[in-house]
């Protein structure tokens, strides 16, 4: 083939003879043995020794650079990948490729670029409507569960037409998913080991037999092929994070830390490992004080990374939200709702609609909240002044002398109390603000009372409310004095001021 096509109007544009000879040398030395052999950092040092400008600008030579950069830099892969997209649609190789990265780590865009797909074959006439690739692509853009019979049969034309090894194993790896989809377990691992027959690192096949297993329940299968996934790519966060859930079911709490911590030290975490390793903290490692701050920021993360996807991030927190004695203690710190007020700001900034979602639901759990207080007071109301013994109303033994003495005991001992408590709180709020130290409270071991939960989701609701970025730190100092003092029985609000003025 002499002649690549550049546009989606079917336009040839005839490349020099030579440069083109250097550029299918290339691309086989690349795909015969760095991608077959899964050898991305080798390949991208080859990559990077290229200096000619007309060989490294070309498409295909692009195309592979965006697949050898799926683990180092995802964002980078996914770029290239929809820069050649959306000039090139017809270059089928590069959209396979780019919707099959999309599905593993961007599902809103996955969706609209799959649209998208669908339109280009089912309206595309060319001299590639038999190739592999525009096959595959017509397989993935209708894969859905009316038409995955369609899906499957266009995949297994495909397979029959393509002509490298790895191409093949990656097709087998999206006729797995086709029943993975289904949750058709053991048909999505036998043409997952299929593909595994012809290139043994496919790591989409590994990964996701491992995932198989894992949900069939059966945890040594699940480990076995997910550590060996994990030797050929020691960064792939998807592995990573299959295994963190897979040693959190086998209890090794440890471990599943551990794996998660390798997954955020590269580039290729994103929106759901950072939502599943938020859910892990919560559950996990609550007791913490700096786990609990680590929960709000990768809430933030999880959101930042991509804004498009909220379900994966929000669905655990709105879970959260709903625990209120659990998420209440873990707001209960001045770093935490600084950390968490900055979280709400971010949403403003890049999808400010949620906001309101978010009150609303709040809105709704102050009123739960509320309605609890008001049940839990009607159950304290008794009637002390009698006891009833056999049906029959009994007179007090005591007059109401000795009554005003207790009374008037009992108030001085009130009173000493609130005096030590005001003492003890005023030294926790200067800590707080002062910033000398994470809140550690007895609330972690004593249930928070349905009075502080309110005042804390009041405080959330304020925040919530916002509306620029410039004062929220002040706003919030003053919202954390009217809300949490009142929960601590602060008498006086000076002592607060003092400190924050100073």
């Amino acid at each position: 083939m002499n002649s690549f096509q550049m546009s989606s109007n079917s336009q040839q544009v005839q490349a020099d003879p030579e440069i083109e000879e250097r550029i299918k040398k290339i691309v086989d030395e690349f795909e015969d043995n760095f991608i077959f052999d899964s050898q991305y950092v080798q390949a991208n040092e080859f990559l990077n020794q290229i200096t000619d400008k007309t060989i490294r600008e070309d498409i295909r030579i692009l195309s592979i650079e965006a697949r050898v950069l799926i683990y180092d830099d995802p964002l980078k892969s996914e770029q290239i990948y929809q820069a050649l997209f959306e000039k090139h649609p017809t270059y089928f190789k590069n959209t396979f490729e780019y919707l099959t990265l999309l599905f593993d780590c961007y599902e809103g865009k996955a969706q609209e670029v799959k649209k998208k797909v669908l339109q280009i074959v089912q309206n595309y006439q060319g001299n590639q409507e038999n190739d592999a690739y525009f096959l595959a692509c017509k397989s993935v853009a209708m894969k859905s569960k009316k038409n995955m019979e369609l899906s499957r049969k266009l995949m297994k034309q495909a397979i029959e037409k393509a002509n490298k090894a790895y191409q093949i194993s990656d097709m087998y790896a999206q006729l797995g998913n086709t029943y993975l989809e289904l949750e058709q377990y053991q048909k999505a691992i036998k043409y997952y080991l299929e593909g595994l027959k012809i290139q043994p690192k496919n790591d989409e096949c590994l990964n996701n037999i491992s995932f198989c297993y894992l949900e069939m329940h059966e945890l040594e299968k699940s480990i076995q092929f997910g550590e060996l996934a994990l030797l050929n790519y020691p960064y792939n966060s998807t592995v990573l994070c299959n295994l963190a859930i897979v040693y959190e079911e086998l209890d090794d709490i440890d471990k599943a830390e551990q794996a998660y911590l390798a997954l955020f030290q590269n580039k290729t975490s994103g929106c759901v490992q950072h939502a599943n390793y938020m859910q892990f903290l919560y559950e996990h490692r609550f007791n913490d004080p700096n786990k609990r701050l680590l929960i709000i920021e990768h809430l933030k993360k999880g959101f930042i990374y991509e804004p498009t996807a909220q379900n994966s991030i929000f669905e655990p927190f709105y879970v959260f939200l709903k625990e209120t004695e659990k998420f209440g203690k873990a707001l209960y710190s001045y770093k935490i709702i600084v950390c968490f007020m900055d979280f709400l700001e971010t949403i403003r900034q890049q999808a400010p609609n949620l906001l309101e979602n978010i009150a609303l639901k709040v809105n709704k759990i102050i009123q739960s909240l509320q309605q609890i207080e008001i049940d839990e007071e009607f159950e304290d109301i008794s009637d002390d002044e009698y006891e009833y013994e056999d049906g029959y109303e009994v007179e007090e033994d005591y007059s109401s002398n000795q009554v005003q003495v207790q009374d008037s005991q009992d108030n001085q001992e009130v009173d000493q109390q609130q005096n030590l408590n005001i003492k003890t709180d005023g030294q926790f709020l200067e800590n707080l603000i002062l910033g000398n130290q994470i809140y550690q409270d007895p609330t972690l071991v004593k249930p928070i009372s349905t009075h502080q939960q309110i005042a804390i989701y009041k405080l959330i609701y304020d925040m919530i409310l916002l509306k620029s970025r410039e004062n929220s730190i002040l706003y919030s100092l003053i919202i954390y004095n009217r809300h949490i003092s009142e929960n601590l029985h602060f008498q006086s609000n000076i002592q607060f001021w003092d400190l924050y003025f100073d």
